[in-house]
């Protein structure tokens, strides 16, 4: 059984990077022209991986930027992974305001404990996540009915918050958010016009359990 099936969702306006991530990462790759939305694009990849032979699934969107020997970096911090929920990308932009200042409260405490990870009970990004493979029809029937409006990312709060569990943000990410216009209308009507990139990107010699807590 391999490790990790892979999807892919992507905009048509990206579809020739959505395709060479999807060839890099052996990906199902979902192209929407508009038809199914952002949001109805990420259900639809994890509803096609849903009973994938492996033991993690892992979604991430057309502008995700594997770092350098991503496959072994990923294996190995699946390995050590303290959630069954993991993200790939801690950004440095978004959320924006006071959820920035203790992000960065949390990566130096992480960093001075040499903890891999960093742990907290939202899922703050969709860029690149990683479920343990037995939890994502519970995950796709707790959250079928949240209002459609709700972003990709925000969707997994509910489902988290009854299940009562954390999000593992691999630190250094392991994908970086290629930093381009966004393609979507955005709920909150804010603009993304600041840089967004990861508070650290990279691999590691080994990883462990260790940990360190974002208070949100």
């Amino acid at each position: 059984m391999p490790d990790v099936a892979f999807g892919v969702v992507a905009h048509t306006a990206r579809r020739p990077a959505a395709e060479l991530l999807a060839a890099q990462l052996g990906a199902y790759l979902s192209v929407d022209d508009g038809t199914l939305g952002a949001v109805g694009n990420h259900r639809h990849v994890w509803e096609v991986l849903v009973d994938a032979p492996a033991r993690w699934v892992c979604v991430v969107e057309d502008d995700a930027v594997p770092v350098t020997d991503f496959g072994d970096q990923l294996a190995a911090a699946l390995a050590a992974a303290p959630s069954p929920v993991v993200s790939l990308y801690l950004g440095s932009s978004r959320p924006p305001g006071w959820m920035q200042a203790r992000m960065q409260l949390a990566v130096d405490a992480a960093e001075s404990a040499d903890a891999c990870w960093v742990m907290t009970d939202r899922m703050l990004h969709a860029v690149g996540i990683c479920l343990r493979a037995d939890l994502v029809q519970d995950m796709l029937v707790h959250t079928k009915h949240v209002r459609k409006l709700v972003p990709a990312d925000q969707r997994f709060d509910r489902w988290l918050r009854l299940r009562r569990l954390r999000v593992a943000y691999t630190l250094p990410s392991l994908v970086d958010h290629r930093d381009g216009l966004t393609l979507i209308d955005h709920p909150d009507g804010q603009p993304r016009d600041e840089p967004r990139t990861a508070w650290r990107i990279g691999g590691r010699d080994s990883w462990t359990t260790r940990t360190a807590v974002l208070g949100l």
